[in-house]
């Protein structure tokens, strides 16, 4: 009870707390509100939204997801060494039906992306106790719209190479144009999916891997298209910088998993 007011006094907020779903300063505001921006509980945001506090089932998603997306990606690295190792030694042998080698090799590529984008879907599920806020992070719901419609400009392109290798050379310019809109499209969905990559790891927690997500939104892009030109340099080691930083995630979904598992063995006595 207030001495001066004569009325229960309230707990106010301190000590630069930010609320976990927008990231608004909360300081000042009671303790059983609500964030003016979001709507998230206060009370949520003074405990916490650490991965070890959610459900098996979403952290095991998030761990299967980083687990297909890095197994999808290191078999399309290893599908593009193959196709240009296998054209270029068949091409000097003379082998004949080289365009058909090399077109087998793009449709593995194009199942292997669309492996690459399940894994993507898995990892960006949503957190339990943030589904009914909208503005909890805009990021991940920007990931998977950038996700379907990467799948369905793969899955266009990938029938215009099957109409073109049967002959089709007049949609040959729309299949360019198809090319050049799946890579804004990724582009998008790379910067996007470091965004959102640096929200989780807030709740890993895990501050280096916060700051690496947010130096890769802007560096892997850069060191991508200058190093390009230089024997395709620049994207073997933007794709080695993104490899590692999922591979940090991986290891700290499996880390959190096991914790998790040995809390609940502990509750259970």
């Amino acid at each position: 009870m207030d001495e001066n007011t004569g009325r229960e006094s309230v707990d106010v907020v301190q000590g630069g707390t930010r609320c976990v779903g927008c990231g608004y300063a909360i300081d000042g505001l009671p303790e059983d509100g609500v964030c003016p921006e979001c709507g998230i509980e206060v009370e949520r945001s003074l405990k916490g939204e650490l991965m070890l506090k959610a459900s098996p089932e979403y952290l095991a998603m998030l761990h299967r997801g980083s687990v297909l997306t890095l197994t999808a990606l290191l078999l399309q690295l290893l599908n593009v060494f193959a196709s240009a190792f296998f054209g270029m030694a068949f091409g000097m042998m003379g082998y004949g039906p080289v365009v058909s080698l090399l077109l087998v090799f793009a449709f593995v590529q194009f199942g292997l992306g669309g492996l690459f984008l399940l894994g993507w879907w898995m990892l960006s599920t949503p957190l339990p106790s943030l589904k009914d806020a909208p503005q909890a992070n805009r990021a991940r719901v920007w990931v998977r719209w950038l996700l379907v419609a990467s799948a369905v400009l793969l899955g266009v392109r990938a029938g215009l190479m099957l109409v073109l290798s049967m002959g089709g050379v007049w949609l040959d310019p729309i299949s360019m144009a198809m090319l050049v809109l799946v890579l804004v499209a990724w582009l998008a969905g790379y910067v996007t999916q470091m965004l959102y990559l640096a929200w989780l790891a807030r709740r890993v927690p895990d501050t280096s891997m916060r700051k690496r997500a947010l130096l890769l939104a802007w560096l892997g892009p850069v060191v991508f298209i200058v190093g390009a030109p230089l024997l395709f340099l620049g994207p073997l080691v933007a794709v080695v910088m993104y490899w590692n930083l999922l591979d940090r995630f991986r290891q700290a979904f499996k880390r959190i998993r096991r914790e998790r598992l040995r809390q609940d063995k502990a509750a259970k006595g």
